[in-house]
């Protein structure tokens, strides 16, 4: 597995000692970052909300919730993370399945058998990666920008520089109605009221045309004497940075000195790059 990049996992066992076995099988197949071992069921699902994972070995009889329940909580709080059961039990396998859980091991695992559970994750986050490249994104950071995805390839193009300004002016706002005046001063500052609101009604019909031609849902609403596009429900990138959060020591580096240089990116003009 070298070169690739690792699968991340967390372990969940009430008896402790499993944790050094797993480990072991999990150094020879390779391939695979440990983040996280937890013999506290509530410990595991709070730690969750903390950690990347891509999937959970989890044991099934363990005092105080079993792991039927916690996988139901793991996947409420991240429908993506991938479950394997590990149990002595096999009995509750058809509950497992209907779970629709990546894979059921029996103990004492078997490295094998373990190997086939790892290609099932890695696979899976191949999977999911695709599909979250194939949706649209904003990039706010390094230029705004409307990735298309890879349905519809590249960015969006725009008619005027005005148009996107007021795009990236409404996304700023997080969805929330912004007055008319505030939005004419910031984008027409030198223009009188009259031309400004011209201008305005202008780019709000180039931009509802442009958007909804591409089926994204970015249509401006009015509010009362505002303006509120609605919420985008695809990914928000910060181009560059994601990237450079590696596994390895150099790659962690490298992302701190990314997110050492956001706080300026933040500071400086917001429509930088347009």
């Amino acid at each position: 597995m070298e070169g690739a990049e690792n699968i991340r996992v967390m372990l969940v066992d009430d008896e402790e000692h499993a944790f050094g076995m797993m480990d072991i099988l999990l150094r020879e197949i390779g391939g695979v970052a440990v983040v996280g071992t937890y013999t506290n069921p509530l410990e595991a699902l709070d730690a969750l909300q903390h950690l990347q994972a891509d999937g959970v070995f989890l044991d099934i009889e363990m005092p105080g919730m079993n792991g039927l329940d916690l996988a139901r909580a793991f996947q409420a709080a991240r429908p993506k993370l991938q479950v394997v059961f590990t149990t002595a039990y096999a009995e509750h396998a058809i509950e497992a399945f209907e779970f629709r859980a990546i894979d059921y091991l029996l103990k004492p695992i078997r490295l094998e058998r373990l190997r086939q559970s790892v290609q099932r994750i890695r696979e899976a986050r191949v999977i999911h990666r695709a599909a979250a490249a194939a949706e649209p994104a904003l990039q706010c950071l390094g230029g705004f920008a409307v990735q298309l995805g890879t349905a519809r390839r590249g960015q969006l193009s725009w008619r005027t520089t005005k148009e996107k300004e007021l795009c990236a002016f409404l996304v700023h706002r997080g969805g929330q109605a912004v007055e008319q005046s505030v939005i004419m001063e910031a984008l027409w500052p030198e223009s009188d009221a009259d031309k400004a609101r011209t201008y305005l009604y202008t780019c709000i019909s180039l931009q509802r045309k442009n958007l909804r031609s591409h089926g994204l849902p970015l249509t401006v609403n009015k509010i009362g004497n505002g303006l509120c596009p609605p919420a985008w429900r695809y990914p928000l990138r910060c181009r560059g940075i994601g990237r450079a959060a590696g596994q390895n020591a150099e790659g962690r580096s490298a992302w701190r000195r990314k997110a050492g240089t956001a706080g300026r990116f933040i500071q400086g003009g917001l429509f930088h790059g347009l």
